[in-house]
């Protein structure tokens, strides 16, 4: 019977120090590999998501920079428009209903030599106080129909009225 409890009492001393080789293995390589791998996860995540904060950022500065270039052009050919004589000349012909069908050519011409000095203008329209509407339309070439009236939801009246009580 002694030599048996002495047997198990080695076997439980040789389960115990395999058990704790097994822990401290453990304990020395694992559990480290997993606290730098989520350590190195969040530490990347965070760079990740402040690097998209910047890029984004900066998109939208390049966007805005985009944004005032185009208007500042809308801007550029307003003033040019309000200050030539001669598409002035026009309009008031077109209010008067005077050579009705060459006054429109003329401006509409008028307006497509506008467009070459500027990239970002696309479409321009003038509508005058009787209700008559002449645009260029660069990117459908239209000359006859205008291509972004139909979606604005207002009439001509209703438009002109808007724009006439903006315009100082």
């Amino acid at each position: 019977m002694r030599g048996e409890c002495t047997m198990e009492k080695k076997r439980r001393r040789t389960t115990s120090l395999k058990t704790r080789l097994i822990v401290a293995f453990i304990t020395v390589s694992i559990i480290p590999v997993i606290v730098l791998n989520l350590f190195s996860y969040y530490n990347t995540s965070e760079i990740v998501e402040d690097n998209v904060d910047e890029l984004t950022e900066a998109n939208l500065q390049q966007a805005r920079a985009s944004l005032d270039v185009w208007m500042e052009s809308y801007e550029d050919i307003l003033f040019q428009i309000y200050t030539d004589d001669n598409i002035v000349s026009l309009a008031g012909k077109i209010n008067r209903q005077e050579d009705l069908t060459v006054a429109k050519n003329q401006l509409r011409r008028t307006l497509r030599g506008l467009f070459y000095t500027k990239d970002y203008i696309k479409s321009i329209t003038i509508i005058t106080e009787n209700g008559t509407q002449v645009f260029y339309d660069q990117l459908t070439g239209y000359t006859n129909q205008n291509s972004w009236m139909g979606s604005l939801g207002m009439t001509m009246d209703q438009l002109y009225e808007e724009i006439a009580k903006d315009n100082d």
